[in-house]
């Protein structure tokens, strides 16, 4: 739980650390939200592949427990 925590917070910090610095670069807030967003979504983008991998894997996941089951959840 340690260790959960820590990354949070590193997140937490590093993500307030950039918007500050868009914030003092751009000049206003709203400015600095645009940029962020902007960040964000191409992060998105860039991700998507995995994103869908997983979903794919996921999907396997559920369709082997049915499988293994036969549809009784009781097993």
């Amino acid at each position: 739980m340690k260790a959960l925590g820590t990354i949070v917070a590193v997140f937490v910090i590093a993500f307030a650390g950039v918007f500050a610095f868009y914030w003092m670069d751009r000049g206003s807030m709203e400015e600095a939200g645009a940029q962020m967003d902007a960040g964000l979504s191409q992060i998105d983008r860039t991700t998507e592949p995995l994103q869908q991998s997983m979903e794919d894997m996921g999907e396997a996941t559920v369709q082997s427990i049915e499988r293994a089951t036969d549809g009784d959840d009781r097993t």
